[in-house]
Order: C-alpha cells, then sequence, then structure tokens
C-alpha cells in the first residue's frame, strides 16, 4: 500500500471512528468502556449500532478516559 492510499484509509477510519460514542470507561482488574451504549472489553469487536454495513473494529486498549480501537492494523482513540 503506497502512503496516498494509507492517509485515504486513515481519513475513511478517522470519520467512522467519529461514530462510536465513549460514554464511561470502569477501570478494574479487567476494565470495561460502554461505547454507543453497548460495554465492551478490550480485544471486543465493536460495530456501530445504527449501521449494519460500518466498520467493525477491535477495542485494544481502555484507560481511564479514553479508549483505543483498531482496524486492519491502523490504531485510533477515541
Amino acid at each position: 500500500m503506497n502512503l496516498k492510499e494509507r492517509q485515504s484509509r486513515l481519513e475513511v477510519l478517522q470519520l467512522q471512528a467519529g461514530m462510536f460514542k465513549l460514554e464511561s470507561t470502569m477501570m478494574r482488574a479487567n476494565p470495561k468502556a460502554i461505547i454507543n451504549g453497548r460495554m465492551v472489553k478490550v480485544g471486543d469487536i465493536v460495530a456501530h449500532p445504527k449501521r449494519a454495513r460500518s466498520r467493525r473494529v477491535r477495542d485494544t486498549k481502555i484507560e481511564a478516559r479514553r479508549v483505543v480501537i483498531e482496524h486492519e492494523g491502523t490504531r485510533l482513540e477515541s
């Protein structure tokens, strides 16, 4: 993949990441977060509830006020 393709893919992912609303995080031995009304843990697949064709992302890291998600090797914060 060339630089232009990678930049284009990153822009699309950033727009789609904006559809995911981080509502809360719970810092415990096994951290959890509420994203779009759904409780998730690290490793869960998250899809937008109102868009059946939205890209699915994997929740890779939960911190006190942010979540890191990944799709096809690209990581984004919410």
